[in-house]
C-alpha cells in the first residue's frame, strides 16, 4: 500500500508545481483561549413500517433518544489546539438488536474509547469519545493527530469522496460529524492552494459487527488531496488507499454566470480483492440561492457499485461487491430550503432511485425556541413497491414512514 501511495504522492507534487501561486495563509491562528460547551438533546421517533413480518416484527416502531455532548478545548498563541468531544446517550426503542452498535457506515474506530453502560432488550445507554485530537501549526503546515472528522466531500446530498462516516443524503442535522482515528497534515502551498495527507486507522470486526480494539493494517487508509483555485473554481484531485481499495478522483466547485452554483465530485475505485471489478462513483449538482433566503439544489449520482434493477437485490454478486448505503446505480435528488421567519426555517428533499423508481420525500423544520435552544421536526414519506418476504421489490418501498421530533439545547 505504501509503495502505491508513494507513486500517487509524487504525481500530486508534480501537479502542484504547475498550479501553485503566491504563498499566503490558508488559516488564521486564534489568540490563546479555552472553550467549553454542552449540547443536550431529547428526541422521539415514530416509524410506520411496511407490512412485512420477515423484515419488521411489527407495523410500528417507536424510539426515545437522549444525548449529552461535552465539548472542551484549548488554543494557545503558539498555534497548538486541543479538542475533545465526549458523548453520553441513551435510547429506548422497539427495534430488534441483532448486531453490533457501530451502525454508522465508515465509522471504523477503536472501541476502547466507547463503553456500553447498560443494555437491555429495549434500552441501551453508552458513552464515548467522539473527538479527541491535538493540532499544531508549523508555519505553512498544520498537523492534527487523534480522533477527528475527515471529510473530502464537495457535493451536498451524495458524497462519494467522503470516505469516512459519511452523512446520508436524507440527514438534515449535520452539526457533529463522527471522528475517526487518524493523522492529518495540511500543507499550504500557495494562494488558496493546499495539499492534505490523511492516514486513518482501520479495525477488523467480529461476527456481531463490533470492531476489534487493535488496528488492522489492511483496513487502514492513506489519502492525499490537492486543492487549488483557478478561474473562480476550486479544482481538487485526490488519490490513495481506502480500506483495501485504491482510489483516484477529484472534485470541482464554483459559480457560473454569477448566480448558478456548480458542484461535482467522484472517484474510480480499484479493489485489491481478487475477482472484484473496478467501479466508479460520480455526483453532479447545481444550486441557486435567492435574496429572499430561498435556495434550490439538484444532484445526480452515478453509483456503479449498486444494482441496475430491483431484480438483482436478492442476488449474490459474483464479485462480492457491496453497494454500501445506496442500493441502486443511479439517483436523482432535488431539495429546497427557506426561512419562513426569523425563528422558523424549513428544508425539503425529494430523492429517487432511478433503477427501481422508488422515492423518498423528506421535510425538516427548525424552530428557535431561545438563544440557546431549538426544536426540530422531521417527516419522511417513502414511495415504491413494498417488500414481499425477504425479496425487496424496491429500495425506498422497504423504508418506513417516519416522524421525528427533537429538542436541542446549546449551553
Amino acid at each position: 500500500m505504501i509503495r502505491r501511495f508513494a507513486r500517487t504522492f509524487v504525481l500530486f507534487l508534480m501537479a502542484s508545481a504547475f498550479l501553485v501561486g503566491d504563498v499566503t495563509a490558508f488559516y488564521e491562528d486564534e489568540s490563546g483561549d479555552n472553550y467549553a460547551g454542552l449540547f443536550l438533546s431529547l428526541g422521539g421517533l415514530y416509524l410506520k413500517n411496511p407490512q412485512d413480518s420477515l423484515l419488521y416484527k411489527g407495523s410500528e416502531d417507536r424510539s426515545i433518544v437522549g444525548v449529552g455532548r461535552l465539548i472542551i478545548g484549548s488554543r494557545t498563541e503558539g498555534g497548538t489546539e486541543i479538542d475533545a468531544n465526549v458523548v453520553l446517550g441513551f435510547s429506548w426503542d422497539s427495534f430488534d438488536r441483532e448486531s453490533g452498535d457501530n451502525v454508522k457506515v465508515g465509522l471504523d474506530r477503536n472501541p476502547l474509547l466507547e463503553k456500553i453502560l447498560s443494555r437491555e432488550k429495549d434500552f441501551i445507554s453508552k458513552g464515548g469519545v467522539d473527538h479527541l485530537s491535538i493540532r499544531k501549526s508549523f508555519g505553512i503546515a498544520d498537523v492534527k493527530i487523534g480522533r477527528q472528522p475527515i471529510n473530502f466531500a464537495t457535493t451536498f446530498y451524495f458524497t462519494p469522496n467522503d470516505f469516512f462516516a459519511p452523512f446520508s443524503a436524507e440527514e438534515f442535522f449535520r452539526t457533529y460529524k463522527p471522528g475517526v482515528d487518524s493523522a492529518r497534515v495540511d500543507l499550504r502551498l500557495g494562494s488558496f492552494t493546499q495539499l492534505t495527507v490523511a492516514g486513518v486507522l482501520g479495525y477488523g470486526s467480529d461476527v456481531s459487527g463490533d470492531y476489534n480494539d487493535y488496528p488492522d493494517g489492511e483496513r487502514s487508509s492513506l489519502v492525499a488531496r490537492f486543492a487549488t483555485v483557478f478561474g473562480n473554481f476550486e479544482w481538487v484531485i485526490l488519490g490513495g488507499d481506502v480500506t483495501r481499495t485504491r482510489v483516484i478522483g477529484g472534485s470541482l466547485q464554483g459559480e457560473l454566470f454569477g448566480w448558478l452554483g456548480i458542484r461535482t465530485e467522484g472517484h474510480y475505485s480499484m479493489p485489491e480483492e481478487d475477482g472484484v471489478d473496478p467501479f466508479s462513483e460520480i455526483s453532479f449538482g447545481v444550486e441557486r440561492r435567492f435574496e429572499n433566503s430561498l435556495d434550490l439544489r439538484a444532484e445526480y449520482f452515478y453509483h456503479e457499485s449498486g444494482y441496475s434493477s430491483s431484480k438483482e437485490y436478492g442476488s449474490l454478486r459474483p464479485e462480492s461487491r457491496a453497494p454500501g448505503i445506496y442500493l441502486g446505480q443511479r439517483y436523482l435528488a432535488a431539495g429546497a430550503g427557506y426561512q419562513f421567519s426569523p425563528l422558523l426555517t424549513g428544508q425539503f428533499l425529494y430523492m429517487t432511485n432511478l433503477a427501481d423508481t422508488s422515492s423518498l420525500l423528506s421535510s425538516y423544520f427548525l424552530y428557535s425556541v431561545s438563544d440557546e435552544g431549538e426544536l426540530s421536526l422531521g417527516i419522511s414519506f417513502p414511495q415504491g413497491e413494498k417488500p414481499s418476504g425477504f425479496a425487496m421489490e424496491s429500495e425506498y418501498g422497504a423504508y418506513p414512514a417516519s416522524v421525528n421530533l427533537e429538542l436541542r439545547l446549546y449551553i
